[in-house]
């Protein structure tokens, strides 16, 4: 009888173990678990919507939603003039909105960090460093996401960015003309880079 009891006993201790043990285990690492009261059917649409997110940066495919947003924007930029000669190199910083109804606006950071920088040097003079805070209401620009590119429209103007790491970067170039004060002229080369910034 004592035997059988004790047999009784060390069969019940030994089924039960790998249970406890199992139960230790979860316990010991709470991110494996599934939340109390969470759906399965809700974690696997979450699942699936950062599968198709993931999905989306791998290809490099974006759309117009995508890429609304605030982007830090770098810009170097030369400046040629002439009669009299003037050469400048600009430099300047500032964050672009592209908004959801396709317009661009531009601020200043937070931080007041974003300034505009040129260096000039006019014939006959010495070379000068002119910083001044980013103009907030430029012209008139727009946007819009064509082929893969994104195309900021100024006065009819179209400059192509490609966009790059699922819309998260785009960089453009641009190079113009135009005429100051007859018979003075100007003409601009410029490398902008923007940077997605969280939302």
């Amino acid at each position: 009888m004592h035997s059988r009891l004790v047999r009784s006993f060390l069969l019940v201790a030994l089924v039960s173990l790998p249970v406890h043990a199992a139960a230790q285990s979860r316990d010991a690492r709470p991110d494996d678990r599934i939340p109390p009261g969470v759906p399965l059917q809700a974690l696997l649409d979450e699942i699936n919507a950062l599968k198709a997110r993931v999905a989306k940066l791998e290809s490099g495919q974006v759309d117009a939603p995508t890429m609304v947003g605030r982007y830090a924007l770098q810009l170097f930029g030369i400046e040629l003039e002439g009669n009299p000669a003037v050469v400048g190199v600009d430099l300047g910083g500032a964050t672009m909105t592209l908004q959801p109804n396709f317009d661009v606006t531009f601020s200043a950071s937070a931080d007041s960090t974003d300034v505009a920088c040129r260096l000039r040097q006019r014939q006959g003079m010495p070379w000068v460093v002119l910083c001044e805070p980013p103009d907030d209401s430029p012209e008139t620009i727009t946007w819009r996401v064509e082929n893969g590119m994104l195309v900021l429209s100024e006065n009819g103007r179209d400059t192509y960015s490609p966009i790059g790491a699922g819309g998260q970067l785009f960089i453009f170039t641009d190079a113009r003309q135009q005429e100051i004060d007859a018979p003075r002229t100007a003409s601009w080369s410029v490398l902008g880079i923007a940077v997605r910034l969280p939302d």
